[in-house]
Formats: structure tokens, sequence, C-alpha cells
């Protein structure tokens, strides 16, 4: 309960009252009466909370199904700005734009909404990758600290993981996603795990701040089909034992470092490099061929 109520913004006595009064969503209990939530229960209730904001009360839409529920809370076309759009880079600014006010619970609600009506291709591509650039160009200023760049951070992979659990889970090889950064700083993890994903393979997350030895042991306890390190904000001295570890990875997977702020280079023998989320589905489509 407690995770949905972070993804939702709705209270647990709000969620139980929904359930119970209305019967507006009905979780799976376990044998021990516990509720479990699937990642469209966290949609429906992300739908009648918007109806709600828009005027609706619970009681007219609580027997609705989930078409005409969306119909009820769609954002008008009209609405061009503003945290409610359904424009992309309105997202984008009106995210940027809370976190600078440091409005994390509105941030968090932009984000929400980017998941109810952007399809995961969309919201990769369209929303996360432009929002993680702000965020290293506002962190590289000083205007973000530390402390608001991990909130952020916490945010984009509850959004990654809300887009990931509406696609289910795939009998297919499972890469490993790493950072070697701190959790601190800006993070790519996030959208290149969704991207990695939305080609059809399992995904798990080492994190941040993944050391050599950590890497290393991951790739031979789990021997994943592919290992992706994101490199951002390592410093140089790091890179050369990284360069290390991640050569003897190769021998064992297939390795991709992702490091957008480099300039193309010739990468070396058994690594492959990219500098883009559209570069990493590229080199995905090409290494399943």
């Amino acid at each position: 309960m407690r995770v949905v109520t972070k993804l939702t913004g709705l209270t647990a006595d709000t969620i139980r009252a929904w359930e119970r009064r209305y019967s507006a969503i009905e979780p799976v209990r376990t044998a021990g009466n516990t509720r479990l939530f699937t990642r469209d229960h966290i949609r429906r209730l992300l739908l009648l909370r918007e109806a709600k904001e828009k005027g609706f009360g619970i009681g007219q839409t609580a027997s609705l199904d989930d078409t005409a529920l969306e119909e009820l809370a769609r954002p008008s076309t009209e609405v061009a700005t503003g945290s409610g759009s359904a424009d992309t880079g309105g997202v984008v600014a009106d995210y940027v734009s809370a976190l600078a006010a440091g409005d994390t619970e509105l941030a968090w609600s932009v984000l929400r909404r980017a998941a109810l009506w952007h399809a995961p291709e969309s919201l990769v591509f369209e929303v996360m990758g432009p929002i993680v650039e702000e965020l290293a160009a506002r962190h590289r200023w000083g205007e973000f600290d530390a402390p608001l760049m991990r909130v952020a951070n916490r945010q984009l992979d509850a959004l990654s993981w809300m887009a990931r659990a509406g696609l289910g889970q795939f009998s297919g090889p499972r890469w490993l996603v790493a950072s070697v950064a701190a959790a601190s700083g800006p993070s790519w993890i996030a959208p290149c795990a969704l991207v990695i994903f939305l080609e059809r393979l399992n995904v798990a997350e080492l994190g941040p701040d993944a050391s050599h030895d950590v890497l290393r042991a991951a790739v031979d306890d789990l021997e994943p089909t592919g290992l992706l390190v994101d490199t951002t904000g390592a410093a140089d001295d790091e890179m050369s034992g990284l360069m290390g570890a991640l050569m003897g990875a190769a021998s064992k997977t297939r390795v991709i470092i992702f490091t957008p702020s480099a300039s193309p280079t010739e990468p070396p023998p058994g690594l492959v490099v990219v500098t883009s989320l559209t570069e990493l589905k590229r080199s995905l489509v090409e290494g399943s061929r």
C-alpha cells in the first residue's frame, strides 16, 4: 500500500474507501489478506484522481469502465501548457520548473500524468530523455543540489517502473543496468532500462555508484545477456579501472557503455559505446539480429 500511495498521490484511507464503499478497484488479496495492486489498478486510481480533480465525484466515476474513465479524465486538447498538459514539451518544462521551485510533490504529479497519457516509447524518448538532459545541465550549473537530484532520480525510476509494469514480464534474455556515478548526480539508468525493456528484454538494475567489483560479481553470478553501464559523471581516474573491468565482462556478455556527454570515439575491443537513447535502441536492434 505504501508504494501505491506514493505512486498515485492518494492516501491509504482514500484508496481503502474507494475499494470498500464504491468498489472502484478490486485488488487481489493474499492468504494473509494483503492487497496486491497491479499496474492496471494503479492506472485506474490515477484516472479516478484525475476525474476527481476535474470535479467528478467518486460516486459518479467508480462504476465507469477504464475506457469511459479515460475519456472523462483526459486533458483538454486545447491545453498547451500547465501540469495537466499532454504535450511532451510541456511535461518537461513543468517538471523541471516544479523541481526548481522545490515542489517535489508537484513535480511527481507532472510525471504521474505523463505516465497516463503517453505511450512508453513516447515517454522515454520525448519526456524522460529530455528531462535527464535538462537535469544534467542544471546540475553542472549548480542550480540543482544533491538532495534534489536524488529525488529526481527516484521519481524517474518510479516512472520507468510504472511504464514497464504495464508491459508485463518477458521470458527472454536479461540485461543488467548500472551507473558508476553517485545517486546525487544525473542518471540515465531509468530511461536506459525502459529502452531495453521496450525491446522485449528483461532488465535488472544494479543502481548508482556501482563499483568495479560489483559489476564483475554481477556478471559472474547472474550471467546476463548484456550489461549497460552509464558513465555520466564518472571521474577520469575512474574510467581506466572501469574499462579494465568492462573489457573483462565483455568476454562473458555483451557490454554497452552509455556516455551522452562524450564525442563518438572508437570503443575498446569488445565494447559498444552509445551517446543517446536513440543510439542505444539502434544498438539493441542490431545486436538481436
